[in-house]
């Protein structure tokens, strides 16, 4: 919470349009307080959020903090690499305030020094990333996040944000993953992270530094370059997707998941054109396709 004269120069560059209706910096927390100052509670997630609006607005009392109840997902049990590389994975949408500019820094740097790192969003990105070292799967329902982590072999993940976080729903999806995460010192998250074994807080210096700090903690602390790496797979080919493939199939990869392995799946007619390399082992799900299912399991 800078002081309202900062806030007065910021205001008419921010790339939001929502604060523009007051003008100034001082009329926004004018109004702001007023409203404020009428309400019989605020309630605040994250004891830095509450930090911040007693800076903006001194002497609030009605004030208190009340953190989100964190979203649960299973807990991986990472024990294997399909890809050589240090994955950094990100999570949700990727815009300027969540670290887009940081994300793009960090893959200039990758790419001049060909490092072997990529950058995996689970989620979405407002700006198109043209770079070999960047990918990003598209949007995601919660439940589908396990499953993601070990498809893109991601090996820590990291919230780039460049504003302080009011509570950061991802972060804590990330440890309820049993996964490793890296920050920066600002909002938050900062709060969970220090307390958690696989939690590291780094500063936002240069794009070398970042990589070389994740890197380090990846490798050294979470022992990711101890990690075999088994490029193979489990593949399942279902002639239809079902009420009955969510138990017979969806299952199964859940349970593999948890020992983790990953998995895909796809339906009989994409079989004659797939590349069964690198999977271990196939699984033909309630297939009568007579014609492409003796083909395709010559092909595994």
């Amino acid at each position: 919470a800078a002081d309202a004269e900062v806030c007065n120069c910021c205001v008419p560059r921010n790339r939001s349009n929502a604060c523009l209706d007051y003008q100034t910096g001082s009329m926004w927390r004018t109004e702001w307080r007023k409203f404020l100052e009428q309400c019989d509670e605020i309630t605040a997630f994250s004891d830095d959020s509450a930090r911040l609006l007693k800076k903006a607005y001194p002497g609030l009392g009605n004030l208190r903090v009340i953190p989100h109840t964190p979203h649960y997902l299973p807990a991986l049990d990472k024990k294997k690499k399909t890809t050589d590389t240090l994955n950094i994975g990100l999570l949700g949408v990727l815009c300027y305030k969540k670290g887009l500019q940081v994300v793009k820094d960090l893959l200039r740097v990758i790419e001049e020094q060909k490092l072997n790192i990529t950058i995996r969003l689970l989620g979405v990105s407002d700006e198109e990333i043209d770079s070999p070292a960047f990918s990003q799967t598209g949007r995601y329902t919660r439940e589908m996040l396990p499953r993601l982590t070990l498809e893109q072999d991601i090996d820590i993940f990291l919230i780039p944000s460049i504003w302080p976080e009011t509570f950061s729903y991802t972060a804590s999806e990330i440890m309820s993953m049993n996964m490793p995460i890296a920050v920066f010192p600002i909002g938050a998250p900062v709060e969970r992270v220090v307390k958690y074994e696989k939690g590291t807080v780094i500063e936002n210096g240069t794009p070398e530094q970042i990589l070389q700090d994740i890197s380090t903690f990846a490798l050294e602390k979470c022992k990711v370059g101890a990690m075999p790496v088994d490029k193979r797979k489990i593949l399942f080919i279902g002639e239809e997707i079902s009420f009955a493939s969510r138990y017979r199939v969806e299952h199964f990869r859940e349970q593999l998941l948890m020992h983790g392995v990953a998995s895909d799946f796809i339906q009989v007619e994409e079989a004659l054109d797939k590349d069964f390399s690198n999977y271990q082992t196939v699984v033909f799900y309630r297939c009568s396709d007579v014609e492409r299912v003796p083909v395709a399991a010559q092909m595994a």
